[in-house]
């Protein structure tokens, strides 16, 4: 049966529709994780251990960085940035970002704030008066975690950081601390993408 034409321009578009949901699906479902957030605050210090420009107040904080049993932190010149950690004196150490947008959040009340200073982005949730952390999205090799690991590292190098615990059926990790949480994508065996976020209830 010869199909007309707006038949078929319809039957491709409901095609399109379906695959851009099942490709937008699972990032939004990641993004918005929870309903409520975690009152737990944890106050920034600073560090060293970065890759790009690491130096800076705090050297003797280091060691307390790297070895957190406690909470996942990433750390960028000097600053410590906490998941739940209060937003504005984070945001003011780390400088003027290159580029910054707001939404509204589809995991807590109010917007949601994004900060992008080039190797990672920052965002942020409202709390009451005041914005806190909700995540740190690393988007190249130039930045990497205070453990070590960055973009572009194998697969072997995750487990000899972090170990094997948090291995999910897609073959990335998911490792968790407190109110914390370190999501590393693997593809191909290889670090693709790393992200910290704030775990909610």
């Amino acid at each position: 049966m010869k199909l007309s034409r707006k038949t078929l321009f319809y039957k491709i578009a409901s095609l399109l529709l379906v695959l851009a949901l099942a490709v937008l699906l699972p990032a939004m479902l990641i993004s918005c994780g929870g309903d409520d957030n975690a009152d737990t605050t944890t106050t920034p210090n600073t560090s060293s251990d970065t890759k790009e420009n690491g130096s800076g107040a705090g050297n003797d904080t280091n060691d307390s960085v790297k070895n957190n049993d406690e909470e996942f932190v990433f750390v960028y010149n000097g600053v410590t940035i906490a998941m739940h950690a209060p937003a504005d004196p984070i945001i003011d150490a780390l400088g003027e970002p290159s580029s910054t947008y707001d939404e509204p959040s589809c995991a807590f009340q109010g917007n949601d704030y994004y900060y992008n200073y080039g190797s990672f982005e920052v965002s942020a949730y409202e709390d009451g008066d005041e914005r806190r952390i909700y995540s740190v999205y690393l988007i190249d090799d130039l930045v990497e975690t205070p453990e070590g690991l960055s973009i572009g590292a194998s697969e072997s190098d995750v487990t000899s950081i972090y170990g094997d615990e948090g291995k999910l059926d897609n073959g990335s990790y998911r490792f968790i601390r407190g109110n914390s949480i370190l999501n590393v994508i693997i593809e191909n065996g290889t670090v693709s993408a790393i992200e910290y976020v704030a775990k909610v209830k």
